[in-house]
């Protein structure tokens, strides 16, 4: 039965080499998904790569526009010290400013009360006179 048992060892490196082909198989075969997939990255990429360099060539455009707009109208001129504004100046007139307008303001109210109650005195007397009258 020497032979039997050569059988059985043939037939196990048999499986075993099968099991190596169909490795090698499988990788094989996956090597050509492996480039579709690569292939499809690369013409996503170039894709992108075209519209970043259109965008750019435009802003760069854009940028070349606005510079000589800017140079067109400012002719070169540049403020080199900013107008500053004096608070303190326009500070010490509050007060003044404040006292000014309330006593325009009780002036108006004044004015205002004083006709007011000379209207209403006219009418009392023309409501008088008409009523000795009767």
């Amino acid at each position: 039965m020497p032979w039997l048992t050569a059988i059985q060892t043939g037939r196990k490196s048999c499986l075993a080499k099968e099991w190596q082909i169909a490795d090698l198989t499988e990788r094989i075969n996956a090597i050509p998904m492996a480039e579709v997939g690569l292939q499809a990255i690369d013409r996503e990429y170039q894709t992108k790569k075209l519209n970043y360099d259109n965008l750019l060539a435009q802003q760069q455009k854009i940028d070349v526009g606005a510079d000589a707009a800017k140079d067109f109208q400012g002719g070169g001129i540049q403020v080199v010290d900013p107008a500053t504004c004096r608070n303190v100046r326009w500070r010490r007139n509050v007060s003044l400013w404040t006292a000014a307008g309330f006593g325009i303001g009780m002036a108006l109210v004044f004015c205002s009360l004083s006709c007011r109650a000379a209207t209403t005195i006219h009418d009392q007397t023309t409501e008088d006179r008409s009523t000795t009258r009767v």
